[in-house]
């Protein structure tokens, strides 16, 4: 597992080792879509996890939250394996997620209230007598205001923003000790993403939240986390300082997330070629078998500076002097294998 410096002293809250999840396919083998994955959450502190789509990062919190089953490795909550939580209740009132879409992640017939009352009762977090005040209390803490207003929306009567407001509010509801936050703003306005961001970033200071932040963008990861977690094809393949993996990225691909944005004033046929450039690199037919065999390194398609020796599946080897940034990819051996 990698961690940073600042946390090596720590005991995480909540540690994942070598976790494997897999999906039954109707012909041929299983898809892994998690492959070993190793990390922590620290009591405080937000972990990036970045990827593109089907990267795995999803399933990661789904796995987390208890939605999907864990095929390999294990994960431990304040150093309690989760397969020993005896109900799966227990287990999520310290555990909450926020997920991408506000509005299918709430119900639309029942208000803003009943979304919030139940998860407060159900934990004993208020009763009958005092609901409604915890209710609005919730409100006020996500800045919904007037709180006794919006209580009595329904979820088709707010803007997007809002909605989200609502989905952490209720996330936050059972005082959780983790929040897995699965892109939380990529549904909303880019006018309002910022705000959100600084919500949840309020929230783990002032209640001492472990956040797992789920983005494909490496900006904001940078300026609401304190390290970061390079995810592709189901592999983790950097790990470090968020400061470090932004400002001197090691492994191709997050080379290549940082560099997707294309450059201004560029052509069509501009664009289309550099990306091209970006993803493409030479490959013999031996090393693009590898692929298939799942020997090799699973980036050897793409990466501009495969050889022969990626056919054999890497290890997690230090970039630079920085022994907590870590990249999975063989042009960081030690004895320089290429």
């Amino acid at each position: 597992m990698h961690t940073t410096e600042a946390q090596n002293s720590e005991i995480p809250l909540m540690e994942v080792k070598d976790l494997t999840v897999e999906f039954k396919q109707r012909h041929g083998r299983n898809l892994r879509a998690v492959n070993k994955a190793s990390f922590g959450l620290y009591a405080g502190k937000t972990l990036a996890l970045v990827g593109e789509s089907g990267s795995g990062k999803s399933t990661i919190v789904k796995t987390l939250g208890k939605l999907i089953k864990i095929d390999g490795g294990s994960v431990a909550l304040a150093g309690k394996p989760v397969k020993n939580y005896r109900h799966t209740f227990e287990y999520r009132q310290q555990v909450q997620l926020v997920f991408q879409d506000p509005f299918a992640s709430l119900n639309p017939v029942h208000t803003v209230f009943h979304h919030l009352a139940r998860p407060l009762l159900l934990h004993g977090k208020a009763d009958k007598k005092n609901v409604r005040d915890k209710v609005e209390e919730l409100l006020e803490k996500v800045k919904l205001t007037p709180a006794a207003e919006l209580a009595n929306k329904y979820p088709h009567e707010l803007s997007g923003g809002q909605r989200q407001r609502v989905a952490i509010a209720r996330a936050i509801a059972p005082n959780p000790k983790v929040l897995l936050a699965d892109e939380p703003v990529s549904m909303l306005d880019v006018s309002i993403r910022l705000e959100i961001l600084n919500l949840l970033d309020e929230l783990r200071q002032k209640e001492n939240l472990a956040i797992l932040y789920v983005t494909h963008d490496l900006t904001t990861a940078r300026h609401f986390s304190s390290s970061i977690i390079v995810m592709h094809k189901g592999d983790i393949v950097e790990s470090g300082d968020t400061d470090a993996i932004v400002l001197a990225p090691g492994h191709p691909y997050t080379q290549l997330l940082l560099n997707s944005s294309p450059k201004k004033n560029l052509t069509k046929e501009e664009l289309g070629k550099e990306r091209s450039e970006r993803l493409a690199g030479k490959v013999s037919a031996a090393m693009k078998q590898s692929l298939y065999t799942n020997k090799g390194c699973n980036f050897i398609d793409r990466c501009p500076y495969a050889k022969e020796v990626c056919t054999a599946a890497p290890g997690y080897f230090t970039v630079g002097s920085d022994n907590t940034h870590k990249a999975k990819c063989w042009l960081y051996e030690p004895n320089s294998r290429q």
